[in-house]
């Protein structure tokens, strides 16, 4: 006798018996694919915490059944105790799954902390808050400015470069707490220079065998072109990686070449500099 079966179809019994007699009885069989219900899975929360159970499971158009310790539970939007609870749900042609998700609590210190991504004053600096239950609004000191939002990220201009004292006042579900950081904040339009040197020599022994420039930083805007006596250009780069190697026409020809330099660094205007640079071999 068949232990299992995979596939739907007509499937007949047939028995006989001592004597030779017969009967037949047709089975027709439907297979249907179960529905799925979810991974079972847990999750630790605060005390105060509320958790919408129907999130914490695939969304489907069958009838969803949800139980509490193996009690029926009747709003499963709003959870807020722990322990096991079940999603059951049942498809069209009677066919069932269930999946489990259980709710840990864990000792919260209702406490909150402040990140700032702050640097330069002339750009905003972003305001961030991490806390251990749910934020209801934070109201931010810096100089005297106050700042009211509902959301655990907000922007904010910094008027004055130097050390700069930056005060949230955290209201959560818990509680209220605060939290203090000091940032520094500086010029940054004057902390980016650029030198170019006067001469290069492109003989392959490793050593200043290109010309470009030379900076801590890396400009926004860039290009360089380089021409011979006559004025026509013989190389040109909008690459600040892309340094010239003394090269024109598969040759490297001695002699003092005009260059242009045109670049904008972060927080500056445009800048261009020319002048000349010896090639020696």
């Amino acid at each position: 006798a068949p232990q299992s079966i995979s596939q739907s179809g007509i499937y007949q019994a047939i028995t006989n018996d001592s004597i030779g007699c017969r009967d037949t009885m047709n089975v027709y069989l439907s297979l249907y694919t179960k529905p799925n219900a979810g991974n079972d899975s847990s999750a630790t929360y605060c005390v105060w915490q509320s958790t919408d159970l129907t999130t914490c499971f695939p969304i489907n158009n069958y009838q969803n059944y949800y139980q509490y310790n193996g009690h029926p539970l009747q709003m499963p939007y709003i959870i807020n105790q722990e322990g096991m609870y079940t999603h059951i749900t049942l498809d069209t042609n009677g066919c069932i799954d269930s999946a489990h998700f259980e709710r840990i609590h864990i000792d919260c210190k209702c406490d909150a902390d402040i990140i700032v991504d702050a640097k330069c004053i002339e750009k905003k600096g972003i305001l961030e808050v991490v806390a251990d239950s749910a934020i209801q609004n934070i109201i931010w000191s810096i100089d005297g400015t106050n700042l009211t939002t509902t959301s655990s990220v907000a922007e904010l201009q910094f008027t004055r470069t130097g050390q700069v004292e930056v005060i949230a006042t955290i209201q959560l579900s818990c509680g209220t707490t605060t939290a203090k950081r000091t940032v520094t904040i500086d010029d940054c339009s004057s902390m980016c220079k650029l030198w170019i040197p006067n001469s290069f020599t492109p003989n392959n022994d490793g050593l200043n065998d290109e010309f470009s420039f030379k900076s801590m930083c890396e400009p926004e805007v860039y290009s360089l072109e380089i021409f011979n006596r006559f004025g026509q250009r013989i190389f040109y780069s909008n690459n600040p990686v892309l340094k010239w190697n003394g090269q024109h026409n598969n040759a490297i020809v001695t002699g003092i070449y005009p260059y242009r330099i045109e670049y904008k660094f972060p927080f500056n205007d445009i800048i261009v500099e020319t002048g000349k640079v010896q090639l020696i071999p």
